[in-house]
């Protein structure tokens, strides 16, 4: 069988407000059952201990709900490592009530093209 690529409904704007939120809902739910908020933490645990450092700004591209990000913040959080999170996603909609959700952490939505998007560290 040979695979057709077919564009995703969150890649589009295919998709009705019901349908990217049982979508995003659906990523969530694979993130936690499959692991991506514990590796995630994981690999910034390691990365904290190899440059002896407690503080890091982490750009999520694609982001969506921001769960992945803001759920590792709230758990680095409780072992001394702060993360400034900044996460773009193509698509407003997406990024909608993400900032309010991450407790102390700072951090910031960017609506935008990831292939297009320069950031720097100030």
């Amino acid at each position: 069988m040979k695979r057709a690529v077919t564009a995703e409904l969150l890649d589009t704007d295919s998709g009705t407000p019901a349908e990217v939120a049982n979508s995003l809902g659906d990523l969530r739910r694979i993130n936690r059952w499959f692991g991506g908020i514990s590796t995630t933490q994981a690999m910034i645990e390691h990365v904290a201990d190899q440059v002896n450092q407690k503080s890091f700004s982490l750009l999520e591209v694609a982001a969506g709900s921001g769960d992945v990000p803001i759920l590792a913040a709230r758990r680095l959080r409780a072992r001394g490592i702060e993360l400034e999170i900044t996460l773009l996603d193509r698509v407003a909609s997406h990024l909608k009530g993400t900032i309010a959700t991450n407790g102390s952490s700072t951090n910031r939505a960017v609506v935008g093209d990831a292939s297009r998007a320069s950031f720097s560290r100030r």
